[in-house]
């Protein structure tokens, strides 16, 4: 069923006219009535918002297409959270849920952030194709936080990773001087102690 059937559907389910659903939607009867008769097919998100609520259900319930099997929405439905997806999934860790992964990831020592990395591959591994299909469900709102959340701290992630590489580089270099100037430091207190000891 396409949407204008389903608005159809939905509207003759709460036995309302079609000037009452607009009247609820905040929409003109006009937009209703093209809608209904699929002149027009896609109609602004807050359109959709509006009959969402005057009709009590959602907007992924009226947008919904027949999705091939690949693509169903993970089992159990949409999850509320990246963290409520990666727990249906038996994921060991749960640091893309973490809102301090990104802290973590600059303060740490490397080892652990090299631990840390690892398992947040496993955990994209595991989640990864239910973003897919969350990230196809594009009018659903809670589908797309999901996706965002996960977009949002693979980015925070890479920033971070970033910066502490430069802060790596950045220490490298300064040992290296620190190391420099001790080696210079050495062969001078040699050179200035040696005939002071007797040694040649």
């Amino acid at each position: 069923m396409n949407l204008a059937g389903r608005i159809r559907s939905a509207r003759k389910a709460k036995g309302i006219t079609q000037e009452e659903l607009a009247r609820r939607a905040g929409v003109g009867l006009n937009l209703i009535n093209r809608i209904e008769r699929g002149v027009v097919t896609d109609p602004h998100y807050s359109t959709l918002a509006g009959l969402a609520g005057a009709l009590d259900t959602s907007i992924g319930a009226l947008t919904e297409e027949a999705v091939p099997l690949g693509e169903a929405p993970p089992s159990g439905g949409i999850p509320k959270s990246l963290a409520e997806l990666l727990e249906r999934r038996g994921a060991r860790t749960r640091h893309l849920a973490d809102r301090d992964l990104s802290r973590a990831i600059r303060r740490l020592p490397t080892e652990d952030v090299i631990q840390i990395v690892r398992e947040v591959r496993e955990e994209v591994y595991l989640v990864g194709e239910d973003l897919a299909r969350l990230h196809a469900s594009k009018n659903d709102p809670r589908a797309m936080g999901v996706v965002d959340q996960f977009s949002g701290q693979i980015w925070r992630a890479q920033i971070a990773l970033d910066i502490r590489r430069k802060q790596e580089e950045k220490s490298e270099q300064a040992g290296r001087e620190q190391e420099e100037e001790l080696e210079q430091e050495g062969r001078a207190l040699l050179e200035e102690a040696r005939p002071l000891a007797g040694v040649r």
